[in-house]
């Protein structure tokens, strides 16, 4: 496919793998700035694969993945922790540390990379807290939080080192209907305010038709990308796998 110039991140023909098990293959997309991309597809098709290779957690067995220029793989060590500084990753269940207080949760990335005092961090992460809502709870606990504060807590934390690229992992999974649609606009918000490019695992049609400008739809079957596009358009006009999952318990407004 043609790549668009000024693309924050360049899936380039990668094909990715568990030793010899194929994942997926042949993904070519860009993710573009200020924009939600979702990653979507049915269970077990790879999508948490495809975003931990985006961020550098799983090397490719083909194809680059390219940070503006750099390819996030192959570049000099000091290059690609350069790279991984500008990203912000919120994983599937939060992956918040039980053993310290949720403002020292969010402090972290910042002790580990910005040298300032521990005024000037906790400065910072009241600042992130109170942005996604949760002003009040720098000295709780994570195990005090309910599950949709456990998420906010954790896109806190992954915004501390003021990202360009925001990763989210299934963001709404597990959430009530009200606690979702509040994470929704928390998303929307990010990007309007902050310029936040984000780019989403999810499996929740509700929060995908609320949310993304557009999306990546992975083939079980095919082991490949069949689709991408606006997630309206596709529901009219998409593939038949792709229409059908877009349709799936919901009509596409």
């Amino acid at each position: 496919m043609a790549q668009a110039s000024n693309a924050l991140i360049r899936a380039d023909a990668l094909t990715l793998a568990f030793s010899s098990k194929v994942i997926q293959h042949d993904l070519s997309f860009d993710v573009m700035p200020r924009e939600v991309l979702a990653i979507i597809g049915g269970s077990g098709c790879g999508k948490s694969t495809v975003l931990r290779a985006l961020v550098g957690l799983h090397e490719p067995q083909a194809g680059r993945v390219l940070h503006g220029e750099h390819d996030l793989y192959t570049s000099p060590l000091e290059v690609r922790d350069d790279i991984r500084k500008h990203l912000g990753v919120m994983f599937q269940a939060g992956a918040l540390f039980s053993s310290m207080t949720v403002g020292e949760n969010v402090m972290l990335p910042l002790e580990l990379n910005a040298p300032a005092s521990r005024a000037q961090h906790e400065r910072i992460a009241r600042e992130k807290l109170a942005l996604v809502g949760l002003q009040d709870s720098f000295e709780q606990e994570p195990a005090s939080l309910s599950g949709g504060m456990k998420k906010r807590a954790a896109i806190a934390r992954a915004l501390a080192l003021e990202p360009q690229v925001l990763f989210l992992d299934e963001p709404s999974a597990g959430l009530d209907p009200l606690a979702s649609a509040r994470l929704d606009a928390l998303i929307l918000q990010l990007r309007e305010q902050l310029g936040t490019t984000v780019v989403m695992v999810t499996h929740e049609l509700d929060s995908l038709f609320a949310v993304a400008d557009r999306i990546v739809f992975l083939s079980a079957e095919d082991k490949t990308m069949i689709a991408t596009g606006a997630p309206r358009e596709l529901a009219a006009s998409g593939p038949p796998p792709v229409r059908e999952f877009l349709h799936r318990g919901r009509v596409a407004a």
